[in-house]
Order: structure tokens, then C-alpha cells, then sequence
């Protein structure tokens, strides 16, 4: 999993003067840290000003904890006062809530 808090930009410059220099990259405030390979070449590490969290994983995991939210909240407050005993939780597979006596319920609400 990757995690885009971490990334960063890594500029090669090759002068220390000027706009693009290293001299006006180590003053910005997303400077992190520099290393000099010669003279004439700076690694110079800036941190992100902005991040996008554009991963799936971050979105996919809140959507699949907020269902089995809604999955329970469903379960507890309309099948469990509706049908009591004949209505429990066998267990919960992703978004798939499995209960017990299924068919009986079914056959109380009159689908065929």
C-alpha cells in the first residue's frame, strides 16, 4: 500500500544562482534536506505543499466500514424487533449480511 503523505520532489540543479537555483529552492518552505555531488550538481528534496489522495484503498475501506454499519443498524433495529428469535446474524461477509431462517422471513413477507 502506498502512502502518498511520503512523496516527495526531487530536483537536480546544476547552478546556485537565479530563479531555478539551489539558492532559491533551499529558501521555499517545502525545502527538506540537499546533497551535493559535485560542484556543479545539488539533489535538493521538497516536500509536497499539496496532497492528493487519489488511492483506492483509503476511499474503499470507509465505504466498506460505513456499510457494515448500515448492514447492523438494519439488522438491530427492523429485523431484530420484527422477527426476534428467528432472525440472528450467522455472520457477515463483505457487504453480505447472512441470517438465520431466511426462507421463513421471505415466506412472511410474501415473496414468491
Amino acid at each position: 500500500m502506498e502512502n502518498v503523505r511520503n512523496n516527495v520532489d526531487v530536483k537536480l540543479i546544476t547552478k546556485w544562482d537565479g530563479w531555478y537555483g539551489a539558492e532559491a529552492m533551499i529558501v521555499k518552505p517545502n525545502f527538506h534536506s540537499r546533497s551535493v555531488f559535485t560542484e556543479n550538481l545539488i539533489a535538493i528534496e521538497m516536500r509536497k505543499l499539496e496532497i492528493k489522495f487519489n488511492k483506492p484503498i483509503y476511499v474503499g475501506m470507509c465505504i466498506l466500514d460505513i456499510s457494515k454499519v448500515c448492514l447492523y443498524e438494519f439488522h438491530h433495529e427492523y429485523m431484530s424487533p420484527m422477527y426476534r428469535d428467528k432472525c440472528k446474524i450467522m455472520y457477515m461477509l463483505f457487504l453480505l449480511l447472512i441470517l438465520l431462517q431466511i426462507y421463513q422471513l421471505i415466506a412472511d413477507i410474501g415473496i414468491s
